[in-house]
Parts: C-alpha cells; structure tokens; sequence
C-alpha cells in the first residue's frame, strides 16, 4: 500500500493491527494516565506473555516510559505517536460509521429498471447517430 509521505515518520515503526500499535494507541489516547500491565492486557485482550514482551520492546525502543511500581504511560515528548494514536481513533470511527445500519429515516432508494434503462441509452444513441450522420 502506498504512503502519503506527508504523513511518513521514518521513527514510528508501528503497524496498525498489531499487539504494538495497539498498546501504544491506548497510552496515546489516554496521555496522563498509566496503566499496569494487567491492565493493558485486559483492556486490550491480550495474552500476558505478549503483554509483558511488547511492553518491554516499547520501552526499549522509547515508545513508552515506564516507572519503578512498573507503570507504563505515554511520553510527553512524543507528539508522533499521539498524533499516531488519533489517526487510529479517527479511522476506527470512519469504519465504524460505515459498519452501521442505514438510517431508518433516510430516504429509501427507488427500484431501478435496469431494462428501462438500456433501452433509453439505446434511444440516445440512436438519436446520436442520426445528428452526426446530417
């Protein structure tokens, strides 16, 4: 897939779908709170081995700091990953905005006779000939 380059980061190396991306977004999304890992890994349904091991690598890789009592938050220095985590959010709304059941209010949608339909762009383009044979 293609990258707006614009929006490219050489120094977010997060993929979105992944137990990373995930993690960080949820930090991200909540700057000033911090989490204990039990708690990332029941919010996000996590395995704990897999929990602990991101949480680990996201810290190693300064993505995320950790305190002493072993909570990890989102770094105030790292605008990137908040905008990161908001692009997420906006684009998890957009789905979720399509996902949804059509308005039972809005206008319904004429039956189109697609027979009614052909036969008219064959009068067109008859009336199209006869023009460009004058």
């Amino acid at each position: 897939m293609p990258v707006r380059m614009e929006d490219h980061d050489e120094e977010i190396d997060l993929t979105p779908g992944t137990t990373k991306s995930a993690i960080v977004c949820l930090l991200y999304r909540n700057r000033g709170l911090g989490y204990r890992p039990v708690e990332i890994q029941e919010e996000l349904d996590l395995p704990r081995g897999t929990t602990a091991t991101t949480l680990a690598r996201l810290v190693d890789d300064g993505y995320v700091g950790k305190t002493a009592d072993s909570i990890y938050y989102a770094l105030r220095e790292r605008d990137d990953l908040a905008r990161y985590a908001a692009a997420r959010e906006q684009t998890a709304q957009l789905l979720a905005q399509h996902d949804r059941e059509p308005d039972e209010t809005a206008e319904s949608v004429p039956d189109v006779d697609l027979d009614a339909i052909e036969a008219e762009v064959e009068a067109l383009d008859d009336a199209a000939e006869s023009v460009f044979d004058l």
